[in-house]
């Protein structure tokens, strides 16, 4: 009945991460005259419960969903290098892509204390729960993939100029998903970025790839070039963090 849903959404189940709660999403659904709604929280699906139980008293479809870290594939050229893990968004559309949801979930848990899996350690000491591309194959039945933000399997390897890279990501993922997979774009800009050192926000140094500073234009128009290449649906969010700016 609409075509506004909110797909890639984080609730306050993101933690230090997302800002609005379920019931603030679920009222802007009502306002609109959403039909359904998911949520993408990084790396859990603790909320998804909460979501089912609330939407469905709503008359709203509940649409759980994760956006996971996903581990560079092995032969990846920066695997070594401090750009090892990836944004992946993914949602369940049946029981068995619940499970599977659950089980991808509780794999990259288990990779965080693991000691024969490297830990993700960034500069502000945060450990990722992540996933490997293997893993995710194993458990991709009864799942919808998208590409996910500037720092998805596409995206981030376009920053860094690896476009060979980010195309061999997607046919990877293509030959496994085929038509339950979209690519992601975004329809706002990013110029900026934090820098922990001054605790400020900086303009992001651009490359000829972006060279008016805007990385999520230069990344969108890359990504829809490519969907047309491969023939596959492309998939606009927000990337949601909020409900009202």
């Amino acid at each position: 009945n609409s075509s506004l849903l909110p797909l890639h959404v984080h609730t306050g189940y993101s933690l230090l991460d997302g800002a609005s709660d379920i019931d603030e999403y679920l009222d802007w659904c009502q306002q609109y005259n959403a039909s359904a709604m998911g949520i993408t929280d990084h790396g859990w699906m603790i909320g998804c419960l909460e979501l089912y139980k609330k939407a469905r008293s709503k008359n709203i479809i509940p649409l759980p969903g994760v956006e996971f870290y996903l581990r560079p594939r092995k032969d990846h050229l920066f695997s070594k290098k401090p750009y090892d893990y990836f944004h992946l968004t993914a949602w369940a559309f049946n029981e068995i892509g619940y499970r599977n949801l659950i089980r991808l979930g509780s794999l990259s848990f288990d990779s965080i204390f693991s000691d024969n899996v490297k830990r993700v350690v960034k500069k502000v000491g945060v450990e990722k729960p992540r996933i490997s591309f293997e893993e995710l194959f194993q458990y991709n039945e009864g799942l919808i993939i998208a590409t996910g933000c500037l720092i998805g399997v596409l995206s981030k390897c376009l920053l860094k100029g690896e476009f060979s890279e980010a195309e061999k990501n997607l046919l990877i993922l293509k030959e496994i998903f085929k038509d339950r997979m979209f690519v992601e774009i975004f329809p706002f800009s990013v110029t900026h970025d934090y820098h922990y050192k001054t605790k400020s926000f900086i303009k992001n140094e651009c490359t000829d790839f972006s060279p008016d500073g805007d990385l999520q234009k230069a990344c969108n128009l890359w990504n829809i070039n490519i969907s047309k290449k491969y023939r596959l649906p492309l998939l606009m969010t927000m990337d949601s963090h909020f409900v009202k700016p």
